[in-house]
């Protein structure tokens, strides 16, 4: 009836597809792109301050309460914090798929009730939930004629209120250079000539920068306002200011005076080196929600207008866009989707000789593929590594409805039907079965929707593969049951070789197509009978392929997550707590030129001395922290890869023993270290002690765990000032006056704002610098106590050389130490954790109190991937059922079921053979096979069943239905696995992430397909061989059973 329907009404159905394909063509314009589906992680962070409370008062009156608290949370997979000096940082991680606004309002409430339990004096917990839009698009460079301090100024007054102006943006911070101030740098003998103390000087200038409002006044008609203007407006007018009056008559001291007044600039507490250069750069970040390519898109269009209101020489140009490997990675992708589906379309024609056959079912291609994006836009997905993926797998695969459903249509044709007959009846018998194979691919993915917050970040991806495929391949579905009837009847009429027979060198090579083919189908027929003469031989072979395949699994390795080769290298360096930052930027030089002198293929190099606390970007800076930035040419300009630069780079770490290295990473799955050791006890210098070994260890004995580290540092060296109480007090001083006077002493203080031409720059106020570069100059600071008299500091205070106090780190409401470290590309996990844990209990003697437990990849590998092992016997579990009720048979689909095993040998073969690790991708890679590989065999099995009941013998039905279907098997299995060839194999940006799924269908596809064609008659023959004998031997009973009565019946005397 659907047939029919479509072939009556070739014009309105004809237009339908029109039109779909026309409105999916504009709507896919604006579909967004990105490297991964946009997954917000489920955690909330949960701040809390308490001033001058240590880590170890910070953990007993605020973290431990709140932990206790917020334990009580519904859906919470782990709980970690962080107690340092003055400040609580609790990190809550939700499992996937909870509700966040009904999360943070829970937490709140929990909050709530325990907020009144708090030292009076700490800060409310403040909820902040964790958005991946922090991390920065793109990175800008100032470029000038300029000095580092003036490339930032133009930043800042003319590049960065512009590009926050751009739509998506949410912020632009620039980074390099000092800051403009108007310092005042008094020596301290000056200070003691004039009696003064930092703070009064600082509260003279203050006094003295002041614009006041004074209401205002009426004069006729109009109310004029009324202002004390009495800022600033030159630097002599700060030199001229009066700060005191010294003898008698009353002399004015100046500013001038008692101090060198300059415009200058800030101390500098960390620096940018771009290719060698003091420079300066802006990051970009885009707002919640937007996309990342798009935002990228707006600012390099605005770009140029901003360079033009910059002055002469100066210049913003692209550092770093992180979108472009989003780009290249998508258009690699693509490219290998495209000559996937030209593979295709050739086995299309080579099979089907025919250009208008061909032309039929490969318009499926792209009808299906436009359909599946039009979805994908009104789902709010994006065109992303894994949705590209989805289409790239299905490729071969739409094509799969539309060759059964020619094939019937052409073979009706041979017989003489007209079109529309030919085109109705074709399409109707096959209806039932391309709709049961289609679906036994569909529904392997509805395990994965159904439990994807069960696997985390991985699930989130697999669901847009998975929407993807199950989209692309409905789509199919309908093309061929609706388009392809309409182009083959209608359209683009097909006609038999009898029609329109060939003439000259078309008839010439189609005649020895047809005989190869032949051919082909005969040396099967052949080798088939063969096979089935000998069928306890075949399936011994075949199994013992099958365990050797398994003995092989050791020949190559297990990671959790395939490692993505980026086109940069970002190096973290950690030197001791405390060291300045320009001995930082010193490492930082000799590691540039290493990197100089054996990299080759390199784009900029950046070192960034003196790192923010705060994602690299915000807060506080410390100077013992920095980063290289190595920036990569395009993939094809590439000579080395980011691994070949972290090798070179690894060779060098121990020429600086006193540094901690570390590599930043684009890991996806919860772990962020491959290596991840938790030492776990309440005494943290026991805990500390054993971490030290187990990094000393992994260092000396453990090549493939890169870069050990351990996470809690030694103290802060500083310089602790202990004041008496009661000679402060009998001196009439305050504690608050004292600090104050001492940091403004040391570090300075902010007076007041100097502002001129709409700019604005801090008044500074501190002392000379030779009078602040030792210990002994803190005893010769002054404070002043109320009656104005100057005491020094030595006076009330004693200095001692201590080392400040370190983070208390808690996960699951108990104290941690980590050990963590990376691994190097191809390591097998199994190998290396077992090596790491024998190692650790031979060498590592336990204190007593003191656990260590294992986490890292190798965990996530064995949590998620026993997981996806679950799901793909439940996706099995569904083909079954899929299958049973199409032959409403137990038997049929049981026989099927034997080609998905077979799947194995070819992904083992696959991976030892390309050097491929195992993983979770490969595990996804299997649960598509199982829905794909059972196909070939429906295909067989059904048209077996047709010809027994058409009378042939068992075997003689296996022989023919294999001969008849090879063809239409070859075909599909072949634009499949073809069509997987480019995106399988051919290196490209991004192609490490989603090769092990296209290996694994194409190793498990290739080998399945040969097996099935000889494997399922086996097995066939032999259960309905076994099934018939059982028959027979029942009807015989049967028959006895019959015969004895009527002996019976015939007896006289019998019925008594």
């Amino acid at each position: 009836m659907i047939a029919k329907t479509a072939v009556t009404r070739p014009t309105t159905f004809f237009i339908i597809f029109v039109l779909l394909v026309s409105f999916g063509l504009y709507t896919i314009t604006d579909l967004a792109i990105d490297l991964y589906p946009e997954v917000s992680p489920p955690v909330l962070l949960v701040f809390t301050n308490y001033s001058g409370a240590g880590p170890e008062e910070i953990e007993k009156l605020i973290t431990r309460p709140l932990e206790g608290a917020l334990s009580n949370v519904a859906n919470i997979e782990k709980i970690t914090s962080i107690s340092s000096e003055g400040s609580s940082q609790i990190t809550i991680r939700f499992v996937y798929g909870t509700n966040m606004d009904e999360a943070s309002n829970d937490v709140r409430d929990k909050l709530e009730m325990v907020k009144g339990n708090l030292p009076e004096t700490a800060t409310t917990p403040q909820i902040f939930k964790f958005d991946p839009s922090m991390i920065p698009i793109l990175f800008l460079i100032v470029k000038g004629n300029r000095s580092p301090e003036e490339l930032k100024q133009i930043a800042e007054k003319y590049v960065e209120p512009r590009l926050e102006q751009i739509e998506g943006v949410a912020f632009a911070g620039v980074s390099g250079g000092r800051d403009r101030a108007v310092m005042v740098e008094i020596p301290q003998n000056r200070l003691e000539a004039y009696n003064l103390t930092l703070t009064q000087v600082s509260s003279m200038l203050r006094g003295q920068n002041v614009q006041i409002s004074a209401g205002s006044i009426e004069e006729g008609t109009k109310s004029l306002l009324i202002r004390t203007s009495g800022e600033y407006r030159s630097i002599e007018e700060i030199k001229n200011t009066v700060i005191t009056y010294k003898g008698t008559p009353p002399k004015a001291i100046r500013l001038r005076d008692i101090a060198n007044v300059y415009d200058g600039y800030k101390k500098e507490t960390s620096s940018v080196l771009i290719n060698g250069k003091p420079g300066v750069y802006i990051i970009v970040q885009k707002q919640s929600g937007t996309n990342s390519v798009r935002t990228a898109d707006n600012v390099l269009k605005r770009l140029p207008r901003i360079n033009q209101a910059l002055p002469s020489g100066v210049s913003v140009e692209v550092l770093r866009d992180t979108t472009t490997i989003i780009r290249d990675s998508l258009a690699q992708v693509s490219q290998s989707a495209v000559s996937g589906g030209i593979l295709a379309v050739v086995i299309l024609f080579v099979f089907l000789r025919s250009l208008r056959t061909t032309f039929i079912i490969a318009l499926s291609i792209p009808v299906s593929i436009i359909i599946t994006l039009t979805l994908m836009y009104f789902a709010g997905l994006t065109l992303n590594l894994m949705t590209l993926t989805g289409l790239a797998l299905g490729i071969g695969m739409l094509v799969d409805n539309s060759i059964v459903i020619l094939e019937n249509i052409y073979r009706y044709r041979e017989k003489g039907a007209k079109l529309r007959p030919a085109a109705i009846l074709g399409t109707s018998e096959m209806l039932t079965a391309i709709t049961a194979s289609t679906l036994t691919t569909i529904v392997v993915f509805a395990p994965v929707a159904l439990f994807k917050n069960q696997l985390g970040m991985i699930g989130e991806m697999l669901a847009s593969l998975s929407f993807t495929i199950v989209i692309s391949l409905t789509a199919s579905l309908f093309v061929a049951i609706f388009l392809v009837p309409v182009l083959a009847s209608h359209y683009l009429p097909i006609s038999s070789r009898k029609e329109q027979p060939l003439k000259g060198i078309r008839k010439w090579i189609d005649d020895r197509m047809a005989r190869f083919f032949e051919g082909m189908d005969n040396a099967y027929r052949a080798s088939l009978r063969f096979v089935l003469r000998r069928r306890k031989l075949t399936l011994f072979l075949i199994f013992v392929l099958f365990l050797g395949s398994l003995t092989l699994i050791w020949l190559t390795g297990f990671e959790f997550i395939p490692t993505m080769k980026q086109d940069f290298i970002v190096l973290n360096v950690e030197l001791p707590i405390g060291t300045r930052h320009q001995v930082t930027q010193a490492i930082l030089q000799q590691l540039e030129d290493i990197v100089r002198k054996e990299v080759q293929g390199y784009k900029d190099i950046v070192i960034s001395a003196g790192q923010r606390s705060f994602f690299g970007f915000l807060g506080g800076t410390v100077g013992y922290k920095g980063t290289l930035q190595v920036t990569l040419p395009p993939y094809a300009e590439r000579i080395d890869d980011s691994e070949t630069v972290k090798m070179k780079l690894r060779r060098h770490f121990n020429e600086f023993p006193a540094v901690v290295f570390s590599f930043q990473t684009a890991q996806m799955g919860p772990s962020t270290n491959p290596v991840d050791i938790l030492v776990k006890s309440n005494d943290l210098r026991i805990a500390k002690d054993t971490a030290d070994k187990i990094k000393d260890l992994l260092k000396r004995e453990v090549p493939e765990a890169t870069e050990p580290t351990v996470d809690l540092n030694e103290g802060l060296p500083q310089v602790e000032i202990f004041i008496n109480r009661d000679r402060a007090y009998n001196l009439n001083l305050n504690i608050a006056t004292i600090g104050a006077e001492i940091r403004a002493n040391i570090d300075g203080i902010v007076s007041s704002k100097y502002r001129i031409e709409g700019d604005e720059y801090d008044i500074v106020v501190i002392l000379d610098p030779k009078d602040r570069d030792a210990v002994p100059d803190l005893n010769r600071i002054f404070v002043l106590n109320p009656q104005g008299k100057r005491i020094p500091l030595a006076s009330f205070a004693s200095l001692e050389r201590t080392v400040g106090p370190v983070s208390i780190k808690r996960e699951n409401q108990g104290r941690v130490v980590h050990v963590t470290a990376g691994t190097v590309p191809g390591t097998d996990l199994n190998k290396l954790e077992s090596k790491i844990r024998s190692l650790i209990a031979r060498e590592i003697p336990q204190a007593e109190g003191v656990v260590i437990e294992y986490s890292g990849d190798y965990a996530d590998l064995m949590k998620y991937g026993n997981r996806l092992i679950i799901i793909l016997i439940i996706s099995v579990a569904l083909v079954f059922g899929v299958m049973a009720s199409q032959f409403e048979s137990f038997l049929d689909p049981f026989i099927i079921l034997f080609t998905i095993p077979l799947t194995v040998i070819g992904v083992i073969l696959i991976h030892v053979m390309t050097h491929t690790n195992f993983s979770t991708f490969t595990a996804v890679g299997l649960v598509t096979l199982a829905g794909v590989v059972v196909n070939n065999g429906i295909v067989l099995v059904d048209y077996t069943n047709l010809l027994r009941k058409r009378g042939l013998p068992i075997k003689e039905a296996c022989v023919q239905a294999g001969g008849n279907r090879l063809r239409p098997i070859l075909m599909t299995s072949l634009t499949t696995i073809l069509g997987l060839l480019p995106i399988a194999f051919r290196p490209s940006e991004g192609a490490d992430l989603i090769q092990p799924i296209s290996k694994t269908i194409f190793g498990g596809l290739t080998v399945s397909t040969f097996f099935t064609l000889f494997l399922i008659p086996v097995i066939y023959s032999i259960f309905n061989e076994f099934s018939e004998k059982r028959a027979k031997k029942r009807a015989e009973k049967r028959q006895r059973i019959r015969e004895t009565r009527k002996i019976t019946m015939a007896v006289p005397g019998s019925n008594s």
